[in-house]
C-alpha cells in the first residue's frame, strides 16, 4: 500500500515577503539606473548650470559697473594727461627744430645756458646735424619768425645765411612761403615785403 504524505502548508507571509524582496530589488535597480543617468559628474543638472550662468551674469555686470566708477575717476586726469603729452611732443618738436637752426652753434646755446636746463633736459639724438640736414627750409622760417616777429624777407634772409643754414636764398625763401600759406602771412608796403606767423 502506497502512502501519501500531506503537502506542507505554505505560509501566506513567507509568499509576501518573497514578493516584497522581489519588488525592492527592481525598485533599487531602477533607482539606481535614473541616478547614474541624472546625476552623473559628466552630466550637470540643467538647473546647475542655470545658476551658475546666473552667477557669472551678476559679477560680469558688477565688474562693468567697478570699471565704469573707476573710469568716471580717472576720466579728469586722463584727459590732463593726453594734453601733457600733446604739449610735450610740441615743446619737443621745438628744441629739436632749434637745435637745427643753431646748427654748430648749438654747443654754445648750451653753453650759455647758465641753468643747465637746456643740457639736463636735451636729448644726445636727433643730433643738430641731423636735424638740420633733414629741416626743410620753411621750418627754418616759421622758427625765425617765431622769435623776430614780422620781419622783411631779406632780414630772414640774413639771418639764416648768418647762422648758416644751406641754401639760402631769397628765391627759395619767397618759394617756400608761397607753399605754405597757411602758415605765413606776406604783407607788402611799398616797395618791402613783410612777412610773418599767421595766428
Amino acid at each position: 500500500m502506497i502512502r501519501y504524505s500531506r503537502p506542507k502548508k505554505c505560509s501566506p507571509k513567507s509568499h509576501v515577503l518573497e514578493r516584497a524582496e522581489k519588488f525592492i530589488i527592481e525598485a533599487t535597480f531602477l533607482l539606481y539606473t535614473v541616478a547614474c543617468v541624472y546625476y552623473s559628474p559628466s552630466m550637470p543638472m540643467y538647473t546647475d548650470v542655470r545658476n551658475t550662468l546666473q552667477q557669472r551674469l551678476v559679477h560680469a555686470c558688477n565688474q562693468i559697473q567697478t570699471i565704469r566708477g573707476r573710469m568716471a575717476q580717472l576720466a579728469s586726469a586722463y584727459n590732463e594727461f593726453i594734453d601733457l603729452r600733446k604739449q610735450l611732443d610740441a615743446h619737443t618738436e621745438q628744441v629739436n627744430n632749434l637745435k637745427g637752426i643753431f646748427g654748430p652753434g648749438y654747443v654754445d646755446a648750451m653753453y650759455a645756458d647758465k641753468t643747465d636746463v637746456v643740457g639736463e633736459t636735451s636729448e644726445i639724438t636727433p643730433s643738430w646735424k641731423e636735424m638740420r640736414d633733414g629741416m626743410p627750409l620753411w621750418i627754418a622760417l616759421r622758427e625765425y619768425l617765431g622769435a623776430a616777429g614780422e620781419a622783411k624777407v631779406g632780414e630772414a634772409e640774413e639771418f639764416l645765411t648768418w647762422v648758416e643754414f644751406p641754401n639760402v636764398r631769397r628765391q627759395s625763401i619767397e618759394s617756400a612761403l608761397r607753399r605754405h600759406p597757411e602758415t605765413f602771412v606776406i604783407r607788402k608796403s611799398g616797395k618791402e615785403k613783410y612777412i610773418s606767423l599767421r595766428e
